[in-house]
């Protein structure tokens, strides 16, 4: 909105009068929240209603003030640069005066000097009325608008004599008429905005001849006068504020203690609603990871399975879609669930060795398919000596797969580069751990990076169309980062990529790694009784669900091993104490008796029994809620695995049970 408009139509007064109204109903609203029967003294009505009427005179009397100097400032100077030109012949110069005319240049000189010793003025010319009834500009030199020292454009050129006056109106007689004028109607014309002062200019025997015209900056003069208003409304609505306050503050302490004893009873029920509602949420989170695991399990073990068979190119297409959209719904819900754990504040953060160089090999190697399919280069850029920090290897895989994920994503050409470097500090075994991943893709726009880390945010619509995604995985990488008590920062440049900074603390690891490499985030190790692992045996398959059953039966299979099927936990522990099993895969949610009290009863079964091996159980669960891990653990089982399961996944698992009985 223009200051023209403002100063028009009065604006600021008006929004002065608002601001004063919503000032005094904050006031009783804020009393009436507390005490509904209570309200603002009747003397503070009208204190308030007087401090409005005071500010509106007080801007009224600033505005004329500042009229007024303009006016006196104006009307002191232009009757001098009326009578310098006067003096000059002024008078003898018409349409046909040549442009390089002496006494012409002597008065554009003069002209041009009075602009220089005058900043405030825009713009000094004369006028004059022709024979012929125009209104024609006689004496109208080069003029700086800008003040750059420059006459640039035919703005600020030299205006030709006798060149008409387009925009004379009213005024312009009544100053031909003899009248001084100042003419606080705002002007707009070829040359800018302005208010203009209107000074005739009379020959020797007092007959006008021409009229002087001085022209000021309106945005300037409308500023001031705005600035004066301001500085009388701002102190008014100051004075009304400590009033307010005050007053409301006065009444708020007189009904604090009869409030206290409500404001307690309410913050009690709003800390059980609150309750509540977490066990809510919890409870339907747990039902949503659940209940869309389970089929999540079939559609990509299967699409997985499918993806191996002899296809037409068509079919291979069908299925790669169908597999990449079930993946990415099971990375919606991933990341739901995970920002659920991380608001609950039930994330545990690991302290345990791990290679930094196996870590991230691994972490780039997930890319590299999709990678070679977008003809990306992927490169690590690490330390000569491979680092051995303590701390949760499995939350940097999940910050870092997250930003590689993003890179390969939004990067269509170029190299992505993985980077890790140590900085210590302190005591030698004490600093910081480094990661960079660098893209060369689109890049973010400056005002976006700002909000990038904010929970469903991308950097606009157009992404989410494009690209896919919700604007998670941003938001939790950084949550993971502050928990470990690090930081995740971005620098990036559109269209020439990105670079996001991961620094966590964490400390140098002197001895060996246990068994040789990383720490598995997944399994625990195997009881001191198991063996190694073999790539044939009889495995017992616990699952209630038909579908899941025929996966898992099919993934076992082309592992390698033979199959027996328990369709709840008594049917599991006939089998168990009646046939001898190389490990056994356990679904937790069963009707008659679930996967936990079933494990239960094998381990009991094996203490009562010393010489009975070790059963290797594996924990197979559509349930990736906070503490579900340490349930199945807490129950006796070795391994936890939550679907959807893939084949790399299972080996793995069978693997780290230990050896099989032959």
């Amino acid at each position: 909105m223009s200051a023209y408009a403002i100063l028009s139509y009065h604006l600021d007064v008006a929004a002065f009068v608002v601001a004063s109204l919503l000032l005094y109903l904050a006031g009783r609203i804020i009393i009436r929240r507390k005490k509904p029967a209570g309200h603002l003294p009747r003397l503070v009505t009208l204190a308030t209603a007087l401090v409005v009427a005071t500010g509106i005179a007080f801007a009224w009397i600033a505005e004329r003030n500042e009229r007024e100097g303009i006016r006196r400032l104006v009307s002191g100077m232009a009757p001098t640069f009326a009578y310098e030109l006067s003096s000059l012949s002024h008078d003898t110069i018409t349409p046909q005066t040549p442009a390089d005319d002496p006494r012409y240049i002597a008065m554009i000189e003069h002209q041009k000097n009075w602009l220089r010793l005058n900043p405030g003025i825009a713009d000094i010319y004369t006028y004059r009325k022709l024979p012929d009834g125009r209104i024609a500009f006689i004496v109208d030199s080069e003029t700086d608008y800008d003040r750059n020292g420059l006459y640039e454009g035919d703005r600020e050129s030299r205006t030709d004599i006798g060149y008409t006056y387009e925009g004379a109106g009213e005024v312009n007689e009544r100053a031909l008429a003899g009248e001084a004028v100042f003419n606080t109607d705002i002007v707009h014309d070829e040359w800018g905005t302005f208010v203009s002062f209107d000074q005739p200019m009379h020959t020797a025997d007092g007959r006008v001849e021409a009229v002087l015209g001085v022209d000021f900056p309106a945005e300037n003069w409308v500023s001031q006068i705005l600035f004066q208003r301001a500085e009388a409304l701002l102190l008014s609505f100051f004075v009304l504020t400590v009033i307010l306050s005050c007053s409301t503050l006065v009444v708020l302490m007189k009904i604090e203690v009869e409030d206290r004893r409500r404001i307690t009873v309410d913050l009690e029920a709003a800390r059980l609603e609150a309750d509540r509602a977490n066990r809510s949420k919890s409870e339907f989170l747990a039902a949503m990871s659940h209940e869309i695991r389970t089929p999540m399990n079939s559609l990509i073990g299967f699409s997985n399975l499918l993806m191996e068979t002899d296809l037409t190119p068509q079919q291979r297409d069908y299925t790669h879609t169908l597999r990449s959209s079930a993946h990415s719904l099971l990375s919606l819900l991933n990341d739901i669930l995970d920002l659920s754990k991380i608001e609950a504040g039930r994330v545990d953060i690991e302290h345990i060795p791990f290679s930094v160089h196996e870590s991230l090999r691994k972490v780039l190697a997930l890319f590299e398919p999709k990678a070679a399919e977008k003809h990306l280069a992927l490169a690590l850029d690490l330390p000569s000596d491979d680092l051995l920090l303590v701390g949760d290897p499995s939350k940097l895989n999940q910050i870092l797969i997250n930003l590689v994920s993003n890179a390969v994503k939004f990067t269509s050409k170029g190299t992505i580069t993985l980077t890790a470097r140590w900085i210590p500090s302190g005591t030698p075994t004490k600093g910081s751990l480094h990661c960079e991943v660098i893209d060369t893709g689109i890049g973010i726009p400056a005002d976006t990076l700002k909000r990038l880390f904010e929970k469903f945010t991308q950097a606009d619509s157009s992404t989410t169309r494009r690209y896919g995604g919700t604007g998670l995985g941003l938001a939790i990488s950084r949550e993971l980062a502050q928990l470990m008590g690090g930081k995740l920062t971005v620098q990036s440049t559109v269209h020439q990529g990105s670079i996001f900074t991961l620094t966590l603390p964490a400390m140098i690891h002197l001895g060996p790694l246990p068994n040789g490499g990383s720490a598995s985030p997944v399994a625990l190790p195997p009881p001191a009784n198991a063996v190694l692992p073999s790539s044939s045996g009889r495995i017992l398959l616990v699952e209630d669900n038909p579908t899941n059953r025929k996966l898992a039966t099919i993934m076992l299979q082309r592992l390698g091993y033979d199959v027996d099927i328990a369709t709840n936990g008594h049917e599991a522990l006939d089998h168990v104490f009646s046939q001898t099993y190389h490990a056994v895969l356990m679904d937790c949610e069963m009707p008659e008796l679930d996967g936990f009290e079933a494990t239960r009863r094998i381990r009991l079964r094996e203490e009562q029994q010393p010489d009975h091996p070790h059963i290797p159980v594996i924990a197979l669960t559509a349930n990736a809620m906070a503490g579900a891990e340490t349930r199945c653990l807490e129950a006796g089982m070795d391994v936890f695995l939550t679907k959807p399961i893939l084949l790399a996944q299972l080996k793995e698992a069978l693997a780290s049970c230990g050896q099989l009985r032959r």
